[in-house]
């Protein structure tokens, strides 16, 4: 087994490891193929076999007004003559043209350029070598001392994959030796420490080999590579701390370890496969929605939690055989009861002390969450732009002036195509209607210019705005307008429309992924533990604390609440494709969790003791044991804290956090709090839900009980 695993390594290095080049991401991925956005697109396309929108945008500032000086003037036409002559380029737009007015600030000391490529690959690449001779000791004099900056959706998107591989590998580098340390002192020892590492970095490495597989079949997104790599260290955490802590004690009952491996796949071994499988089926629930992002979290979370669990049983307990009592090698702060983290009795304390005032504990804790909760009612989305990049890089300068400085934001036109099947395409009155009421309804807010015929008996009506193409304004004009030209089978795009149509992909299937969602973490938990009421309670807690998330984040990243101290610059929303995956990452690893506390509150249960004294020995066996692996996890999703990236950042501390509640809050003291006031009641289930169980086999059936197991060994000693 150890050979097999050491020959995937060496495999998935070569050949998964590649994937963090090869992997991309666009603005398609944030959208919904079948959107009213995306349609638009294809018929601009269709109609004139070119790019829909301006893939760079190349911004000239100047000490000088630019209408007044004829150099500068000049300037901007050498810029776009640059741009024209890079492959792929399929048309501009500069101040040399006859609509110049638009394209200049209300300063006068500001111009852009904005440029169509064939593909954002082509568009990258022009840019990456117009930037290159307008560096400053090279175009001084072709400038006339004007500075360019170069940004654009394109530019955008591919300096998000180049800031994502560069932190993945920069958190790495810093999160690993901090890891190590804790590991060493939550395992006890060093070689037990470096068992989190053997799991988890085999779960990444044949996690990014699995993602270079299926992105030949499906588009994969370089974000996905974040979800292997969290999700992989937090999993190889959990599952390893409870295989290792169960092997050793099997070793001090006097086992061998091939006895002892044993014992623990019929318990841990148990528990892992559940959890797995739990984690891996809820991260599916995101293939509810239509947008590639989400597609590929789904994708990426589900296969890593299945390759941990996997790893876990096969590759961790030949590891484990192998090194036997040398499990405990190089450990200077030796467990005084092996098996035993340290703690243990108090975690029973704990509990026996929140079960004597259970309602005064519920309500408290239940009660600081809920006011976290409340901050999520202010919760405001923004889009995946370069708002989401550092205040100082240049495609996120780019963008905030030519909303800010401009009369008419060049880059955030509104078109409404009317292609050749629409009434409007075909008819020229009806067309002319059409753009009466559009320009009747747009008034003062945009400019609305003359239908304009793009080829193929495709016209286009274009509205020209200000500011941002996000505002709640401009987002209320063009909800406006796709309801006034729907009927006519009229499209409406830009980056405006690209916004609504992300947000209406999601809310409109929210529903469904919620429901599978729930009914993967109900029918998991019913299945392990043989109640209704323990699954749907931990289904109530899990929205506690995926909500108490949500707030948190609110609080720090929407209103700025230490944002000096996490260095980022608030832009008054949270992204909203990956607040949901985090969300999502958060339901599960408390699920997770749970799983692993209902295992053992259970197996007490099944050994005769009563519910209050279950719950204190669960607690006192799996206490210490979710508080260690959340710190770990924590320390591993929370070192992306350190990226340069906006939604980084907030999916690393909303991780850490949401984990951090979850791991305290909920599973020390309400769960505690909330099964000694429901009594027997925790083990409720109607007759015929408990038939279906023990007709499709129960857990116990299907990997045997650890009573059954502890009598053969007792007998065989």
């Amino acid at each position: 087994m150890l050979w097999c695993a050491a020959a995937l390594t060496l495999g998935a290095t070569i050949f998964g490891l590649p994937a963090t080049h090869l992997l991309r991401s666009d603005s398609e991925q944030f959208q919904d193929p079948a959107s009213g956005y995306e349609r638009a697109n294809a018929a601009i396309r269709h109609a004139t076999g070119r790019a829909s929108y301006f893939g760079v945008n190349l911004l000239l500032l100047s000490h000088a007004r630019i209408p007044d000086n004829r150099r500068a003037l000049r300037a901007s036409g050498y810029v776009a003559s640059l741009l024209a002559h890079q492959r792929g380029f399929q048309g501009e737009t500069a101040s040399t043209d006859a609509h110049a007015h638009d394209l200049i600030s209300r300063s006068g000391r500001e111009t852009t350029v904005l440029a169509a490529f064939a593909s954002p690959a082509e568009s990258v690449v022009a840019a990456d070598r117009v930037r290159a001779v307008l560096r400053p000791h090279r175009a001084a004099s072709r400038l006339d001392g004007m500075r360019a900056l170069i940004g654009g959706p394109d530019i955008t998107f591919d300096e998000l994959d180049r800031r994502t591989i560069s932190d993945l590998r920069h958190v790495e580098l810093l999160a690993i030796p901090v890891l190590l340390m804790i590991s060493f002192w939550v395992f006890g020892g060093m070689i037990a420490g470096l068992l989190p590492l053997l799991v988890g970095g085999l779960a990444i490495l044949l996690g990014f080999l699995a993602l270079r597989l299926v992105d030949q079949v499906t588009g994969i997104s370089v974000f996905a590579l974040n979800v292997v790599s969290g999700l992989g260290l937090g999993l190889g955490i959990d599952y390893s701390l409870l295989m290792v802590r169960r092997f050793r004690q099997e070793l001090a009952r006097g086992r061998d370890p091939g006895r002892a491996i044993a014992g623990v796949m019929q318990s841990a071994g148990r528990t892992v496969l559940l959890s797995a499988l739990t984690v891996a089926t809820a991260m599916l629930a995101l293939l509810a929605f239509p947008l590639e992002f989400l597609r590929s979290m789904a994708i990426g979370g589900a296969i890593t939690a299945l390759l941990a669990g996997a790893i876990s049983v096969t590759v961790l307990p030949a590891a484990l055989v192998m090194l036997g009592e040398r499990v405990d090698a190089l450990a200077p702060l030796r467990m005084g009861d092996r098996g035993t983290l340290p703690g243990s009795e108090a975690w029973r304390g704990i509990a026996l002390g929140v079960m004597r005032r259970p309602v005064l504990v519920a309500a408290l804790a239940s009660g600081a969450m809920l006011l976290l909760a409340a901050q999520a009612l202010h919760l405001r989305l923004s889009a995946p732009s370069a708002t989401l990049l550092p205040a100082s890089a240049p495609s996120r300068v780019v963008e905030a002036r030519l909303a800010r400085d401009f009369p008419l934001n060049p880059a955030a036109t509104i078109p409404v195509i009317l292609p050749a099947h629409s009434a409007a395409g075909r008819n020229a009155s009806s067309r002319a209607a059409l753009y009466r009421r559009i320009a009747a309804l747009a008034s003062t807010r945009a400019r609305v210019s003359a239908p304009t015929e793009l080829g193929a008996d495709t016209w286009q009506i274009a509205l020209a705005i200000p500011g941002s193409p996000y505002t709640s304004d401009n987002q209320r004009l063009a909800r406006a307008i796709a309801a006034l030209t729907h009927r006519s089978g009229a499209l409406t795009g830009g980056l405006t429309a690209y916004f609504i149509d992300q947000r209406e992909a999601i809310a409109s299937h929210m529903p469904l992924a919620l429901a599978l969602l729930a009914a993967v973490t109900c029918g998991f938990l019913f299945w392990l533990t043989g109640s209704l009421v323990l699954p749907l309670k931990a289904l109530a807690m899990n929205v506690l604390t995926a909500s108490a998330g949500a707030g948190l984040l609110v609080a720090i990243f929407q209103r700025g609440l230490l944002a000096s101290l996490f260095g980022f610059t608030p832009i008054g929303g949270l992204e909203e494709a990956n607040l949901l995956f985090l969300l999502v990452i958060a339901f599960a690893l408390s699920t997770d969790y749970e799983v692993f506390l209902m295992a053992r509150i259970k197996e007490a249960r099944e050994g005769g003791l009563a519910n209050v004294e279950a719950i204190a020995a669960g607690m006192q066996q799996s206490g210490g044991l979710i508080t260690a692996a959340a710190l770990l996890f924590c320390v591993a999703v929370g070192a992306f804290v350190t990226s340069d990236l906006f939604f980084v950042k907030q999916f690393g501390l909303g991780a850490a956090l949401t984990v951090a509640i979850d791991a305290s809050v909920v599973r020390i003291l309400l769960v505690p709090a909330l099964m000694a006031l429901l009594g027997d009641w925790n083990w409720w289930a109607p007759t015929p839900l408990r038939r279906l169980r023990n007709r499709f086999g129960s857990p116990e059936a299907t990997f045997g009980a650890q009573v059954a197991v502890d009598a053969v060994g007792s007998e065989s000693r």
